[in-house]
């Protein structure tokens, strides 16, 4: 009896449980209603949405870059340096180095900054040895050299070049992509010291006094460069890549190379064969600089060092790269599946919409507003050249002549506002320079006869005129953009609008010479322009390309009609079409 009541409490005990667990699980019945049925599973199907320009924060893509890597190259260079006298220079400073010098060794390491970015440190030195005999007198770096002398010279070309590159075309990337396209922003280092010695000049002139016959000196440029990579992937471990940056200014410095490479991956180990250019020049403000120009090929063995990884710092989730994972494979592909928001979930049959907030989500890769620096290149000189006779009488004849003397590269700013999703108002400002030569040359013809033969007789004079000008050109256009501005991806554009130029800061030196070649120097009355302004209209198409960090490049071309010319006097005539190829980088 006591075990059947006491199975009967642990029965009554148990119900009691399991009636509290189902009521905290359920809602509780009212009376007089039928408890509903459960509702049926949902049926689930793959929903693809929109695929976003980031990537997904939980399951990012592979890095574009393979891991840290460092390169050893041997560069079989031919070079020539040139001294030449700059425009502080008083006397002949002008000495041609022949063509001799030694192999260039170097180095470079690349380590990865992002998924689409790649950090890289290069160098390289080369030096040479030769000698040479002057034809003309030269002052080299304060040392008088006499001409016929036999010169020793030796010199050091060094070059360092910190380099970021980044991914720029395809944006975002794509699945099996083989070709790229990435931007170059870099700072660049040069320099060239030489040292000059006449080992056959007599140690002490005429009175005893010791003669200095060596001479030493150095020159260096530091600039930021910028330009474009391309590569394409033949096939996992086969590459092609191309590259070129550089700047400059003008009548200052100049820097800038090239090279294209075929790159073959064995396991950890590259190989890389490739053709280099490097010139560079150094401030022409200076007494005396130097130019030159380094061509040729090279070899270079890259290393993937094994079981050696780094820290990515804006990988956002991989957090270091290591050497197993190569860099000769095409990228892999962002994200392009999740879950429907909201955790919500679609029948079979139903389609999935992009809301408004996830097109916000992707971002505005056109700016409401943005603004940066502009270059642009003229196709068409400003004065173009030209020549014209005119005789004035049968003994008497005028020759006018222009030479154009103007800078086909201009800079300066641009600023562009979105109006509505595909149509945007861009503003700019150039800066550039013009400049011409014009020379009238008036020829006189006198026949004299003797014993019956006429022999004529010509005589000239002349003026020549240099005049400098600044042309400020402000254009004004709409653009139409291919994609809105809130689709990734690059985009192309057409363009029309107005634009407004006016020229100041007019310099004019004017020389002539009279019939027994005497030349009289100089006036500075400067010239009067024909209009100080003009008003153009303008049309263009060009294309907006965009990276991971949001850096814009906008590569155009435009055609401008100006309405009057700047300057129009015989010869002389500011061209009234203009064409030209511009590149902006925006933020």
């Amino acid at each position: 009896m006591n075990t059947l009541l006491a199975a009967a409490r642990l029965s009554a005990v148990s119900a009691l449980l399991l009636a509290s667990c189902l009521e905290g699980q359920q809602p509780p019945e009212q009376p007089g209603q039928v408890a509903p049925a459960p509702p049926p599973a949902p049926a689930t199907t793959n929903v693809q949405p929109a695929p976003t320009a980031r990537g997904d924060a939980d399951n990012p893509p592979p890095s574009l870059y393979g891991p840290f890597s460092a390169e050893f190259f041997y560069w079989l260079t031919y070079a020539q340096p040139f001294l030449r006298g700059g425009a502080a220079a008083t006397t002949f400073q002008n000495l041609d180095y022949p063509r001799q010098h030694k192999y260039a060794p170097g180095v470079s390491i690349s380590l990865p900054m992002s998924r689409t970015g790649m950090l890289n440190f290069s160098g390289f030195i080369t030096k040479g040895a030769t000698s040479s005999t002057v034809a003309q007198s030269p002052n080299l770096f304060g040392t008088a050299y006499t001409a016929g002398e036999l010169l020793t010279t030796n010199d050091t070309i060094k070059d360092f070049k910190l380099s970021f590159q980044d991914l720029l075309f395809p944006f975002p990337r794509k699945d099996g992509q083989k070709w790229r396209l990435k931007t170059l922003w870099e700072v660049q280092y040069a320099s060239i010291a030489t040292s000059i010695n006449a080992p056959f000049a007599p140690a002490t002139d005429s009175s005893g006094n010791a003669v200095v016959n060596t001479a030493s000196g150095s020159r260096w440029v530091l600039y930021p460069t910028f330009g474009l990579a391309g590569e394409y992937h033949l096939t996992k471990n086969l590459e092609i890549e191309a590259t070129g940056s550089g700047f400059m200014v003008p009548h200052h410095a100049t820097i800038g190379d090239a090279e294209g490479s075929i790159d073959y991956r064995l396991g950890p180990v590259e190989l890389v064969f490739a053709e280099k250019f490097f010139h560079f020049k150094t401030s022409a403000q200076n007494s005396q600089y130097f130019k030159t120009t380094l061509t040729g090929p090279y070899v270079a063995l890259r290393w993937y060092p094994s079981k050696f990884s780094i820290p990515c710092p804006f990988c956002k989730g991989r957090n270091t790269t290591t050497a197993n994972s190569g860099n000769a494979s095409p990228p892999a592909s962002e994200s392009t599946s999740s879950s429907p928001q909201n955790g919500a979930t679609l029948s079979t049959g139903q389609s999935a919409s992009v809301s408004p907030s996830t097109k916000d989500q992707q971002g505005n890769f056109v700016r409401r507003f943005s603004g940066g620096a502009t270059l642009s290149v003229l196709g068409l000189s400003l004065i173009p050249g030209a020549t014209s006779t005119v005789n004035n009488s049968a003994s008497v004849s005028t020759a006018y002549t222009t030479v154009g003397a103007s800078q086909r590269i201009g800079y300066g700013a641009t600023a562009q506002v979105a109006v509505t999703d595909h149509f945007a108002i861009a503003v700019g400002g150039l800066l550039r320079r013009l400049g011409y030569q014009f020379t009238t040359t008036v020829t006189t013809t006198t026949n004299t006869v003797t014993n019956g033969v006429v022999n004529p007789t010509s005589t000239s004079t002349s003026t020549h005129e240099d005049t400098r000008a600044r042309l400020i050109d402000i254009p004004a256009v709409v653009r139409y953009y291919g994609r809105g501005r809130h689709e990734p991806g690059p985009r192309w554009f057409v363009e029309g609008g107005g634009a407004y130029r006016t020229a100041g800061s007019i310099r004019t030196s004017i020389s002539s010479t009279d019939v027994n070649n005497v030349l009289s120097c100089c006036t500075d009355t400067p010239a009067r322009p024909a209009h100080g302004n003009s008003r153009g209209f303008v049309g263009g198409a060009g294309l907006q390309l965009i990276d991971t960090f949001g850096i814009r490049v906008v590569p155009e071309v435009r055609y401008t009609r100006w309405m009057n010319p700047i300057f129009q006097s015989l010869t002389t005539a500011t061209a009234r079409n203009e064409v030209a190829a511009g590149v902006s980088i925006s933020f």
